[in-house]
This record gives structure tokens, sequence and C-alpha cells, in this order.
């Protein structure tokens, strides 16, 4: 009984001094300690931030599509789309340091082209603005009624007339 009482305090004394826990710790919580699994706190064990990026990729599309972008512009699609989607039918590329230069030529050129548009468009709206009435001509009857109808062509040829403009056909 003595030798086990022995043999029970040098395996507590042993688990104490392996565990680094002092030697008034009762034996219950150094035989759980002896028991833990070591914690591994090496780098690999380490969480990293997900990158936003992670699954993505940017694309300049040389064509137009809808929902997604216009040609020549840098957009940042997912991975399947790009592989599936716009590699397949030759909307896209990887954006690239070449094809980037590239696409900012492009822009500065685009950007002029919608300048000069944007300055028309602020002439026409100018026009159309200074017109405040118009008349359209049509046969009536005896008692004031109209004949027929006043259709869309009929006010786009009076807006026409009055503002000098050609507007094209509804």
């Amino acid at each position: 009984s003595t030798t086990s009482f022995r043999m029970k305090f040098l395996l507590v004394l042993a688990g104490a001094l392996a565990t680094g826990s002092a030697f008034l710790s009762s034996s219950r919580s150094v035989s759980i300690a002896a028991r833990r699994a070591p914690v591994n706190k090496g780098i690999f064990m380490r969480k990293r931030a997900v990158s936003p990026m992670k699954g993505k990729s940017k694309v300049l599309l040389t064509k137009d599509l809808e929902g997604v972008g216009r040609s020549e512009e840098v957009v940042t699609v997912k991975n399947g789309f790009y592989l599936n989607y716009i590699l397949p039918r030759g909307f896209g590329s990887l954006a690239t340091a070449e094809a980037l230069e590239q696409a900012a030529v492009v822009a500065a050129k685009r950007a002029e082209e919608d300048a000069v548009i944007a300055a028309a468009a602020e002439e026409n709206k100018a026009k159309l603005e200074a017109i405040k009435t118009f008349t359209v001509t049509k046969k009536v009857g005896a008692d004031e009624q109209l004949f027929g109808s006043v259709s869309v062509t009929d006010v786009l040829g009076a807006v026409e007339e009055a503002s000098g403009l050609t507007l094209g056909s509804p």
C-alpha cells in the first residue's frame, strides 16, 4: 500500500514537472494537463485574410457585353465566367500590362469622341428648347371635325421644320 502510494506520488510529481505546473496543484488537474494535446503554433496554422480578388480575374473586354461593360473597358469578373463565356466567344482577354496600356489609349480617344458628341447634343437641346409652339396642318370637315389623325411622323415633321434639325424616323 505504501509502495502504491509512492508510485502514485512519483507519477503525479513527474507529470507536474513535465507540464511545468506547481507541486501544489491537484493530481486531477495534472493528469488532465498531461493528456492534453500540444497546441501547434506554427505559421501554417494561422488564419489569413481571404483576398477580395480570390476567384476573380481582371478582364479587358473587346466587345460590349450587356450587364458587364463596354468594349476596351477593364472589368473584374469571376474566373468561371471568364473561362466559360468571355474567352471562348472572343469577348475579352486577361488584362495584362500591354493590354492595359492599349486600353488607356483607346479610353482617351473615346473620351474625346464623347466630349464632341456631348457638345453636339447640347446644341441640339438648345435648338429644341427654343421651339415653344409648332403647328400641324390637317384637313377638317364642315363641322370642324378632323379627317384621320395626327401621327408621330406629322409631329416629327413639324418639329424638324421649326428647329431646322434632322431628327430621323420615329
